[in-house]
Protein backbone atom coordinates (compact mmCIF):
# COMPACT_ATOMS: atom_id res chain seq x y z
CA UNK A 1 0.00 0.00 0.00
CA UNK A 2 1.34 3.48 -1.23
CA UNK A 3 1.44 5.63 1.61
CA UNK A 4 -0.89 8.73 1.11
CA UNK A 5 1.45 11.56 2.34
CA UNK A 6 2.14 15.63 1.36
CA UNK A 7 4.38 15.80 -1.46
CA UNK A 8 7.94 16.55 0.06
CA UNK A 9 11.06 18.36 -1.74
CA UNK A 10 14.70 17.29 -2.00
CA UNK A 11 16.50 18.38 1.09
CA UNK A 12 19.47 19.01 -1.23
CA UNK A 13 18.09 20.99 -4.55
CA UNK A 14 14.65 21.73 -3.04
CA UNK A 15 13.57 19.68 -6.70
CA UNK A 16 10.33 17.53 -6.46
CA UNK A 17 10.77 14.29 -5.19
CA UNK A 18 8.76 10.91 -5.79
CA UNK A 19 8.07 7.96 -3.33
CA UNK A 20 9.79 4.71 -4.28
CA UNK A 21 9.61 1.73 -2.89
CA UNK A 22 12.04 -0.45 -1.22
CA UNK A 23 11.86 -3.89 0.88
CA UNK A 24 13.28 -3.29 4.70
CA UNK A 25 13.67 -6.66 7.17
CA UNK A 26 13.32 -6.33 10.69
CA UNK A 27 15.02 -8.79 12.76
CA UNK A 28 14.07 -9.17 16.23
CA UNK A 29 16.01 -12.41 17.93
CA UNK A 30 15.81 -15.40 15.18
CA UNK A 31 12.71 -13.94 13.58
CA UNK A 32 12.96 -11.53 10.45
CA UNK A 33 10.02 -9.90 8.60
CA UNK A 34 10.09 -8.31 4.95
CA UNK A 35 8.17 -5.13 4.86
CA UNK A 36 7.64 -2.96 1.71
CA UNK A 37 8.74 0.42 2.87
CA UNK A 38 8.66 3.74 0.57
CA UNK A 39 11.32 6.17 0.98
CA UNK A 40 11.47 9.80 -1.15
CA UNK A 41 13.71 9.50 -4.27
CA UNK A 42 14.92 13.27 -5.49
CA UNK A 43 13.48 13.59 -9.06
CA UNK A 44 16.66 15.76 -10.30
CA UNK A 45 19.07 13.40 -9.90
CA UNK A 46 20.84 14.21 -6.52
CA UNK A 47 23.86 12.13 -5.11
CA UNK A 48 23.92 11.47 -1.33
CA UNK A 49 26.49 13.20 -0.09
CA UNK A 50 27.18 11.12 2.25
CA UNK A 51 28.30 8.28 -0.30
CA UNK A 52 27.60 9.44 -3.50
CA UNK A 53 24.62 7.35 -4.15
CA UNK A 54 22.20 8.61 -6.61
CA UNK A 55 19.26 9.34 -6.54
CA UNK A 56 19.65 10.59 -3.27
CA UNK A 57 17.18 9.13 -1.07
CA UNK A 58 15.58 10.14 2.39
CA UNK A 59 12.55 10.11 4.75
CA UNK A 60 11.16 13.17 6.67
CA UNK A 61 8.95 12.52 10.09
CA UNK A 62 5.48 11.92 7.93
CA UNK A 63 7.47 9.32 6.30
CA UNK A 64 9.42 7.64 8.86
CA UNK A 65 6.06 7.50 11.30
CA UNK A 66 3.71 5.87 8.24
CA UNK A 67 6.52 3.18 7.55
CA UNK A 68 7.14 2.18 11.53
CA UNK A 69 3.66 1.86 12.21
CA UNK A 70 2.71 -0.89 8.85
CA UNK A 71 6.19 -2.70 10.22
CA UNK A 72 4.65 -2.86 12.96
CA UNK A 73 1.03 -3.75 12.10
CA UNK A 74 2.68 -6.45 9.83
CA UNK A 75 4.45 -8.00 12.46
CA UNK A 76 1.90 -8.23 14.69
CA UNK A 77 0.07 -9.94 11.65
CA UNK A 78 3.01 -12.38 10.94
CA UNK A 79 4.00 -13.20 14.07
CA UNK A 80 0.83 -12.82 16.31
CA UNK A 81 2.44 -10.56 19.11
CA UNK A 82 3.46 -6.57 19.16
CA UNK A 83 6.99 -5.88 17.71
CA UNK A 84 9.72 -6.06 20.11
CA UNK A 85 11.92 -3.18 20.56
CA UNK A 86 15.34 -3.01 18.78
CA UNK A 87 18.47 -4.51 21.00
CA UNK A 88 20.72 -3.05 18.38
CA UNK A 89 23.55 -1.14 19.49
CA UNK A 90 22.26 -1.73 23.01
CA UNK A 91 24.26 0.27 25.44
CA UNK A 92 24.10 0.71 29.60
CA UNK A 93 22.71 3.89 30.43
CA UNK A 94 19.15 5.80 29.14
CA UNK A 95 17.67 4.51 25.50
CA UNK A 96 17.82 6.59 22.93
CA UNK A 97 14.20 6.75 22.13
CA UNK A 98 13.77 10.60 20.74
CA UNK A 99 14.16 10.65 16.85
CA UNK A 100 15.26 14.37 15.84
CA UNK A 101 14.77 15.06 12.14
CA UNK A 102 17.58 17.88 11.05
CA UNK A 103 17.00 19.42 7.81
CA UNK A 104 20.36 21.44 6.78
CA UNK A 105 21.13 23.36 3.53
CA UNK A 106 23.74 22.08 1.47
CA UNK A 107 26.03 24.36 2.92
CA UNK A 108 25.44 23.02 6.70
CA UNK A 109 25.83 19.23 5.54
CA UNK A 110 29.35 20.04 4.52
CA UNK A 111 30.32 21.51 7.11
CA UNK A 112 28.80 18.92 9.84
CA UNK A 113 30.63 16.41 7.44
CA UNK A 114 33.90 17.78 7.90
CA UNK A 115 33.63 18.49 11.17
CA UNK A 116 32.56 14.85 12.47
CA UNK A 117 35.34 13.21 10.71
CA UNK A 118 35.12 9.33 10.41
CA UNK A 119 32.10 9.38 13.02
CA UNK A 120 29.06 9.26 12.13
CA UNK A 121 26.53 12.55 11.69
CA UNK A 122 24.05 11.07 14.83
CA UNK A 123 27.11 10.14 16.83
CA UNK A 124 29.01 14.14 16.12
CA UNK A 125 25.88 15.14 17.35
CA UNK A 126 25.61 13.30 20.32
CA UNK A 127 29.15 13.81 21.52
CA UNK A 128 28.71 17.60 20.93
CA UNK A 129 25.08 17.38 23.35
CA UNK A 130 27.25 15.12 25.93
CA UNK A 131 30.13 17.69 25.74
CA UNK A 132 32.71 14.50 24.90
CA UNK A 133 36.04 15.15 22.40
CA UNK A 134 35.92 12.90 19.62
CA UNK A 135 38.41 10.24 19.89
CA UNK A 136 41.26 10.81 17.38
CA UNK A 137 43.36 7.83 16.07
Amino acid sequence: MKPELPSTACPLCNGSATLEQRTTRYRRGDRVLAVDTWTWQCSSGCADPTNGEVPYRFMDPLLLRWNDDRAKESWLEQFGDPMPESRRGRRRGERRTVRVPVMLTPSEARRLDRLRGDASRSEFLRQQLSGKERKTG
